[in-house]
């Protein structure tokens, strides 16, 4: 009888760290690290699919930018209110910044982070090519921003003067600035991922629809979603200073071409 309760205690040791890690939650990660565009819209988008299909109970987005592209902006925060899984946004590590549409980006997550040292801000729109827009269109194009900042900010209980004055006078804030804020401008200031992840678990979030969910991270199990390679390809080309390039050299194969 003795052997035999040693054999059945055995067995649930064995088997209640499996069942452990088959009960945690999966928090899945992606990495943003250059200019906002449409092809890491997609990325973010696919790895919110994947997050939604597997049940996630979170996503976090680390991200380093010094802007991009408005529309593509507005893609990606789009993909991130109607996702299932909640979405945090962390800008790090120290020493990054997430600037422009980076800082719209980090507004629109439902949870707001940033490391030690890092900023966010100067979100005032510019021309796509760098050449001078008239006043009248300048104008334009700076109250759409602020107005869709300040509906992020407001939906998300975050500091909306703040947001616009970003978009409209092109301040930047430091972490501290930003989560010391009255509202608040961000929600947590982390070291890195787990201490995001630490410090987030049990916190209750507003969803974008108003919901109220409380999440649930301790001992989560990470999952990274990287770009395939059709998506690193296509977003080095994408980078200016490549597609500058290309441009300037098939100009010149056309220059050539045309004087012989």
């Amino acid at each position: 009888m003795r052997a035999w309760l040693c054999l059945v205690a055995g067995l649930l040791l064995l088997t209640a760290p499996r069942a452990e890690a088959q009960n945690a939650p999966v928090v899945y990660t992606v990495e943003v690290d250059g200019i906002i565009q449409p092809v890491i819209a997609e990325y973010i988008r696919k790895a919110i699919e994947r997050a939604d299909a597997a049940d996630a109970a979170l996503l976090v987005i680390t991200l380093r930018t010094p802007g991009g592209l408005l529309d593509t902006t507005r893609d990606i925060n789009t993909a991130i209110i109607n996702a299932k899984t909640p979405v945090a946004v962390w800008v790090g590590p120290s020493g990054s910044r997430a600037a422009s549409a980076g800082f719209l980006i980090t507004i629109a997550a439902d949870v707001a982070a940033m490391a030690p040292g890092t900023h966010i801000g100067a979100a005032h729109p510019v021309s796509g090519g760098g050449e001078r827009m008239d006043d009248t269109m300048a104008k334009k194009v700076a109250s759409d921003t602020a107005s869709y900042g300040r509906t992020l900010a407001q939906q998300r209980k975050r500091n909306a003067v703040l947001v616009e004055q970003g978009v409209i006078d092109s301040r930047s804030y430091t972490e501290q600035e930003a989560v010391g804020a009255q509202p608040k401008l961000i929600d947590v200031v982390a070291s890195d991922l787990p201490d995001l992840l630490a410090k987030i678990d049990g916190r209750t979030i507003l969803r974008f629809d108003g919901r109220s969910e409380t999440l649930r991270v301790a001992n989560a199990t990470l999952e990274r979603v990287d770009m395939t390679w059709a998506q690193k390809v296509l977003s080095a080309l994408a980078h200016p200073q490549i597609a500058y390039l290309l441009l300037t050299l098939g100009m010149l194969g056309l220059t050539v071409e045309l004087w012989n």
